[in-house]
């Protein structure tokens, strides 16, 4: 129900852990008796790391304790995104009660996500004792843009009926890769003081930042396990939705009320696609 004319316009950033985002708004309209209009840009980029950790501890056993554990450090784990909007729409007075109006919009978001972790894993089986370690690279990349746009007329007719048709249109593309690396990690259990199930027993009776604080401090190989000889599996997912509609109403004014009647139509359609590889002996099937 406002009016609006003139603009509007913002420009700003912030830094966070060595990157500048920057970030941009701009609205601007105009209002008049026959005419009204508006359209707005908006464009942001995020970006966020963390570090994030997961110990689990198990004591298990048939007539004695079998102790085990799994330790995950991610260190990072980043998010980054850019987002881009834009919308738009026009309302014009035809004379005589008609009226025409139309819209559009388009989002478009860009986002990766990167994992780098080590996973420490350690276990008593009736008295065989199994440690491993491993590092693993995970990069998702993810595209999802949305557009669409709607037209429509209105027009009055007899003692204050009105008739109405709309038509619109809208559409979803969305697309990810997801890519996982993977590799042994030399550590050496021993020297930790973890060789059998009694030595496990008492460094589970450590705290959870001792633990934590081991593990972190365990050195990984980011940049070569991207190396193709340790891609380990790639998902790729599409998917294409739209729907386009068309409705059209009649309004007749009755004495203290109103009464509309109208008829929509939808077409939707839906298209996906989901492929999965592994690697398998160094060749990656799907």
């Amino acid at each position: 129900g406002a009016e609006l004319s003139g603009g509007i316009y913002r420009l700003g950033g912030y830094y966070n852990d060595g990157e500048t985002n920057p970030s941009a708004f701009l609205s601007i309209g105009d209002s008049n008796e026959r005419l009204d209009w508006g359209t707005s840009f908006n464009y942001q980029e995020r970006f966020n790391r963390k570090a994030a950790t997961e110990i689990e501890r198990a004591l298990d056993g048939e007539g004695g304790v079998e102790p085990a554990f799994a330790a995950v450090v991610e260190d990072p784990d980043e998010r980054e995104s850019t987002d881009i909007a834009w919308t738009g729409d026009v309302r014009l007075q035809m004379g005589e009660g008609r009226e025409w109006f139309a819209g559009a919009f388009y989002m478009d978001t860009d986002r990766a996500e990167t994992e780098i972790g080590r996973e420490f894993v350690a276990e008593d089986d009736d008295g065989d004792f199994e440690a491993e370690a491993g590092q693993a690279n995970q990069f998702d990349a993810f595209r999802e843009t949305n557009y669409g746009a709607v037209t429509g007329f209105e027009m009055p007719f007899g003692d204050g009926h009105s008739w109405a048709i709309e038509l619109g249109y809208d559409e979803t593309e969305f697309e990810s890769v997801e890519t996982n690396w993977e590799d042994d990690l030399d550590f050496d259990f021993d020297a930790a003081g973890i060789s059998d199930a009694d030595s496990l027993l008492a460094f589970l009776d450590q705290s959870d930042a001792e633990i934590v604080g081991l593990f972190a401090a365990v050195p990984h190989n980011a940049e070569q396990l991207r190396d193709p000889a340790f891609l380990a599996s790639r998902e790729n997912t599409d998917a294409d939705d739209s729907e386009l509609s068309l409705k059209s109403s009649v309004e007749y004014r009755l004495a203290g009320s109103k009464l509309k009647l109208g008829v929509e139509g939808l077409d939707r359609q839906r298209d996906f696609s989901f492929r999965a590889f592994e690697n398998e002996d160094g060749v990656l099937e799907e």
